[in-house]
């Protein structure tokens, strides 16, 4: 039976291994052997930017540590396109559910996709969105389409979900409430949390005020230890956006909206603060915490993000600023960040010339991009490495190592393995071609999302994994045990 992007399926049959692949075992054998079986590219015991002890020669795309070759892709599993000759899907975010070491993986589709598993007895499709959650093994745990999730047709705005650890996920959208009488249908926007383990709808908060169908899509960072939840609507050229909080209260949360904001990007850090970045329209003194009235100079710059230059800002506690740090020079730099274990940050930066950082700090000499790891107790750079391409986005990966997506184009992504530490370049990994990938990671494993037009080999070493598909989206593991 298949559903077309309404209703919910609880996955209860076990699949078997084939289009779909298996997350059960690495290919090739066990963590630690190249996969599929044949010595690839990098000397025995050895690889760059790794340690040494490695039995065998590790595959071009990994490096060697604690006598491992790491990381071992485990496999992928596709959601086939329903129609293979001009059908597709999207991934529109992804989390790694934490409540065990080798968690759940819940992502965020659209599309119209195949969702089942191969030979299972409930045969679901996607059409349009929707969420499905994958056990670490491969299989299909659950699926609600977002009309089911929300109980309308009229969704706009939907931000990437954002997890609420252990286990449940959160997302924001703007939804159409129908005119009464003669007041005008209007759209405001919600904050939902949703029960990872059932898939199910925990409570949905509306905000106070009305707002466009279209636009940005707003920034949500939940803050377990306060027990709320942040979202921020993102400046854009030369508009501020709002920041907002949703206190969750169980089945009654409550709104309440801070006033303006300047960021642009935003994440919750591992010690739970709040990181964000972004940068004024203007040059005069301005209020980056919302929960603070204290305001922050900047220095003019004749080009970037309207004239002023980027910062980054911590909220910590309740309220509590950390920072501002900010870039210095006549660029303001895009910047991408990632939590770190211990609560400092990796940070990209790229930009068009010449800035330092935080009171002279060398960061650009040049247009350019870089990486470097930010000490959030001091606001000082620990250390820095010059990227050859152009990322696109950052997260932290198992052990405490950076993962940069580059993608200059939809013909040659790659995602980039950094040593937390020190900065050193362990390995690259090649990506199919895909127009939009997703990164999300656990404690144990790495998963790149993404979306696939032709036949593809997802094994990126000697062995191959491809599927009879070729239209659809694919999720990919990569072990670091």
């Amino acid at each position: 039976m298949a559903s077309a992007g309404g209703g919910a399926h609880d996955a209860g049959s076990a699949g078997e291994a084939g289009e779909a692949g298996a997350w059960g075992a690495t290919a090739g054998g066990a963590s630690g052997a190249t996969a599929g079986g044949a010595s690839a590219a990098g000397t025995a015991g050895s690889s760059p930017g790794g340690a040494s002890g490695c039995a065998a020669s590790c595959a071009s795309y990994q490096f060697c540590a604690s006598s491992k070759c790491l990381p071992a892709y485990v496999s992928t599993r596709v959601l086939p396109a329903t129609d293979q000759v001009s059908g597709s899907g999207q991934v529109n975010g992804a989390v790694v559910l934490t409540n065990k070491p080798q968690g759940d993986i819940v992502v965020q589709l659209s599309g119209e996709l195949n969702i089942y598993d191969p030979g299972a007895s409930m045969q679901t499709a996607l059409t349009g969105s929707g969420y499905a959650r994958y056990t670490t093994d491969g299989k299909l745990a659950w699926f609600r389409s977002r009309e089911s999730l929300v109980s309308s047709t009229s969704v706009s705005r939907e931000s990437a979900i954002a997890l609420v650890p252990p286990s449940d996920f959160a997302l924001s959208y703007a939804k159409y409430d129908p005119p009464t009488g003669p007041t005008a249908g209007t759209y405001s926007f919600r904050l939902a949390r949703i029960n990872g383990n059932s898939g199910n709808l925990t409570w949905e908060a509306k905000y106070p005020t009305t707002t466009d169908g279209s636009g940005s899509n707003l920034l949500v960072v939940p803050r377990m230890a306060q027990g709320d939840l942040l979202t921020f609507d993102p400046a854009v050229a030369y508009f501020p956006g709002e920041t907002c909080q949703v206190t969750d209260q169980g089945a009654a949360p409550s709104v309440a909206c801070l006033g303006s904001n300047y960021v642009i990007g935003a994440l919750a850090g591992t010690d739970g603060t709040t990181w964000t970045w972004g940068a004024p329209i203007d040059t005069v003194s301005s209020a980056l915490n919302p929960f603070s009235a204290e305001k922050s100079s900047f220095t003019a710059n004749p080009y970037q993000f309207g004239g002023s230059d980027a910062f980054i800002l911590g909220i910590r506690g309740v309220s509590t600023s950390v920072g501002p740090w900010m870039s210095e020079g006549d660029y303001g730099p895009t910047l991408g960040l990632a939590a770190l274990p211990g609560g400092d940050l990796a940070v990209t930066a790229q930009g068009n010339g010449y800035m330092t950082f935080n009171g002279g700090q060398s960061l650009l000499g040049e247009t350019g991009s870089i990486l470097f790891r930010l000490d959030t107790t001091t606001g000082q750079i620990v250390w820095r490495k010059a990227l050859a391409q152009t990322p696109s986005k950052i997260i932290t990966a198992p052990g405490g190592r950076i993962a940069v997506l580059n993608h200059a184009s939809a013909t040659a992504p790659s995602l980039q393995l950094f040593d937390g530490a020190n900065g050193a370049l362990l390995s690259t990994l090649p990506l199919p071609p895909t127009s939009y990938p997703v990164l999300a990671a656990g404690q144990t494993d790495l998963f790149v999302l993404g979306d696939y037009s032709s036949a593809v080999d997802f094994d990126p070493g000697p062995g191959t994994d491809k599927p009879t598909s070729s239209r659809g989206v694919y999720i990919s593991r990569y072990s670091f045990e």
